[in-house]
């Protein structure tokens, strides 16, 4: 049994909109984006990367809560507005960190590819998700 439960917003750009990541991208590019985000619930306690896993994806929390661990450790609780997974799929690497949901989770998910056209068509959102790839490798390190 699957645990992700496409979700049908009402107006999937004014939800997109109200996500920080999107908040300044144009009418236009709220439209192509909807295209390349499919909406999902998902229940609390479920794996949506796995450390060192196989499933790339980029992930929009649109509401709830998840927790991000590495080597066994948390590093980061994130909510409504926050993304993941950027990392490895602008590095074409596997997942380096476990994301977990500990509440019930609607996500917005696209995968490599999407994530690729989603960046070539909301230049802010490229913007946005480049500063805080470049934050997260530097607290890497």
């Amino acid at each position: 049994m699957s645990f992700w439960k496409p979700s049908r917003p009402s107006s999937v750009a004014d939800d997109l909109r109200s996500v920080p990541l999107f908040a300044d991208c144009t009418d236009r590019e709220l439209e192509h984006v909807s295209t390349l985000t499919t909406a999902v619930s998902v229940e609390a306690g479920r794996v949506l990367l796995a450390e060192g896993g196989t499933r790339r994806q980029f992930l929009v929390v649109a509401d709830g809560t998840v927790s991000v661990s590495h080597a066994d450790e948390a590093i980061a609780v994130l909510g409504t507005g926050d993304f993941v997974g950027e990392l490895s799929l602008l590095g074409s690497t596997r997942p380096n960190a476990t994301v977990t949901t500990l509440t019930p989770t609607t996500l917005w998910v696209s995968s490599s590819a999407e994530f690729r056209s989603l960046l070539d068509a909301a230049p802010s959102a490229r913007a946005k998700v480049a500063a805080a790839a470049a934050e997260r490798l530097a607290a890497a390190s």
